[in-house]
């Protein structure tokens, strides 16, 4: 809905154009009225305006200062001037400003409306266009190294929300290939720094050349930072190949990366004074195993010896004397990686916005993983377990919902995994209480939705005399106007202006049924500054005039 403010000193030209646009519900206009310049610019301060129909000559400020006055605030609002033939050539001035048109006092009311569906077209058409985004396109080129991070973290960390692809990848200015395999690994700074983050930043670029020139003549490859401290690489050769040439090639960057991770922990020692261990892949992998290769090259850093700087290598034995682990079950090894995948912060977000299909979607594979556990003694079921009931219990506790959820399920089973005789019905009670959020989210908004409505209702019935504009109806609720104006539809079914003429006419109707009151004072009763609005109204809702449903209410009194 746009909103249309009329300017004219002369008020009974800003009451009449006022009417008419405020009757055209083809146009979905929200219209406001000002009777000085100064009016005008309240407004424009008090909310957005998209287009301002005006006289050009008004006492304090001509129509060429206010139009300066307006674009300065709303730079795309369409300006219409009305003006005399006497203006002409101040008019011709007055249309260099961007956005700025005029029409002759002299034309109909109809060519008016017309100027203004102009208008509300072009806003419109602006709205298409897609310069913001061509914008945003160079932009993107300036900062494709954020977006590339951003991808690659989500990507390893299994929680991508687009699949690798070579078109994606381009966008991002990555020269890997989404159709091959990859080689991975991850770096970690063994001397961190403790200094502020400039210095952080100052030790972070020199080590990213020392990579890149060591790799960059034998492989493509895309370097990211996860912090200042832990590097990951994603490498392919240089040559695109196909059949059994590609595992020929891959063994082949294997060893080369190999030796080159030595010359880059020596490079990096002497000129910069930092020892790097790397975790190398033996192996190469599919992309939809990337986030548990990383995993594993991860726990390989984690498990080094000694403060030696190393290169260690995964996929190989695992009960050597540098990596000596138990391995754990197919079950806990893929609730393992769901866990690893599991972000806090992206199920709040989606808690907090009743997005509850997203919620669910994310959730049940973690919690699918952890009803498969058979033993109720498996440490990566109960981190499982305390990650998902941490996030429930910190959105319970941020609103304040402990008392109201207390009877809905036991808070005890929340944070005691003991409680449950299984993990099946462990995940099956963290599946219910989730469940539940939502469905008392849902309720509270519906609540909350029909509260603001009804205040909205009383507040018309009361001041039917009063301005009873979108913009002041939303300013008592405290909500967006085009909010309000949506939120009202969707709960009752019509536009809020609907309201507001029917309880106009409501009441008039039954200060009609009495003669102590004359048809101007009703009008004035209900809103409207003259006669001749009120009576247009009150026909258009009622098929009579004010006048013929006082004479037909008297007819059937006598009779």
């Amino acid at each position: 809905m746009y909103r249309l403010l009329i300017v004219d000193d002369e008020q009974l030209i800003t009451d009449g154009l006022y009417e008419i646009f405020n009757g055209l519900d083809s146009l979905e206009l929200d219209v406001y009225k000002a009777y000085s310049t100064e009016d005008a610019l309240a407004w424009m301060n008090r909310a957005r305006i998209d287009i301002v129909v005006s006289d050009i000559q008004m006492p304090g400020m001509d129509g060429l200062r206010l139009s300066e006055e307006i674009l300065s605030r709303w730079a795309w609002c369409r300006i219409i001037f009305l003006t005399g033939h006497a203006e002409f050539e101040y008019v011709y001035k007055a249309i260099q400003p961007p956005n700025t048109s005029f029409i002759l006092k002299t034309e109909d009311t109809d060519k008016l409306i017309e100027v203004v569906e102009n208008a509300i077209n072009q806003i419109r058409e602006c709205d298409r266009r897609d310069e913001l985004t061509r914008k945003a396109e160079d932009q993107i080129v300036m900062v494709r190294e954020l977006f590339q991070k951003d991808y690659f973290l989500r990507l390893l960390s299994g929680d991508s929300i687009s699949e690798p692809s070579n078109e994606l990848f381009s966008k991002l200015g990555s020269p890997l290939r989404a159709d091959y395999p990859l080689i991975v690994a991850v770096g970690n700074i063994l001397n961190r720094s403790s200094g502020d983050y400039y210095e952080q930043i100052q030790r972070i670029y020199p080590l990213k050349q020392v990579i890149d020139k060591y790799l960059s003549a034998r492989v493509i490859f895309t370097m990211v930072f996860h912090s200042y401290d832990r590097i990951s690489l994603l490498v392919q050769p240089k040559e695109v190949l196909c059949g059994k040439e590609i595992d020929s090639a891959l063994i082949k960057t294997n060893t080369f990366l190999t030796g080159a991770f030595e010359a880059i922990q020596n490079s990096a020692k002497l000129n910069l004074g930092l020892d790097i261990d790397f975790a190398l892949s033996e192996l190469a992998c599919e992309w939809a195993a990337l986030p548990e290769k990383y995993s594993d090259l991860n726990m390989r850093l984690n498990s080094r010896l000694g403060a030696i700087p190393e290169i260690l290598l995964s996929d190989g034995e695992r009960n050597s004397a540098s990596f000596s682990v138990v391995s754990p079950s197919d079950t806990t090894r893929l609730l393992e990686i769901h866990l690893r995948r599991f972000r806090p912060e992206t199920f709040s977000r989606f808690l907090e916005t009743g997005q509850s299909e997203e919620f669910f979607a994310e959730i049940n594979p973690l919690l699918d993983a952890l009803a498969n556990i058979g033993s109720k003694h498996d440490g990566i079921a109960e981190e499982c377990y305390l990650s998902v009931s941490s996030l429930i219990l910190s959105y319970i506790n941020r609103y304040q919902l402990a008392e109201k959820m207390a009877f809905r399920f036991g808070r005890n089973k929340l944070t005691s995994m003991d409680l449950h005789s299984s993990w099946v019905k462990a995940s099956e009670f963290l599946r219910g209480i989730c469940r539940i959020l939502f469905e008392n989210r849902s309720d509270e908004q519906k609540s909350r939705s029909d509260e603001i409505v009804r205040l909205v209702e009383t507040y018309v019935e009361n001041h039917l005399d009063d301005e009873l504009s979108l913009l002041k109806l939303s300013e008592r609720v405290y909500l967006n106007p085009s909010y309000l104006s949506r939120l009202y539809k969707q709960i009752r079914g019509e536009n809020l202006s609907e309201f507001i003429d029917k309880s106009r006419v409501f009441k008039a109707k039954r200060l009609l049924e009495s003669q102590n009151y004359k048809i101007s004072d009703i009008a004035t009763s209900v809103g409207y500054e003259n006669s001749a609005s009120f009576t247009r109204l009150f026909k258009k809702v009622e098929g009579l005039t004010p006048q013929e449903y006082r004479d037909t209410i008297i007819k059937q009194v006598n009779t």
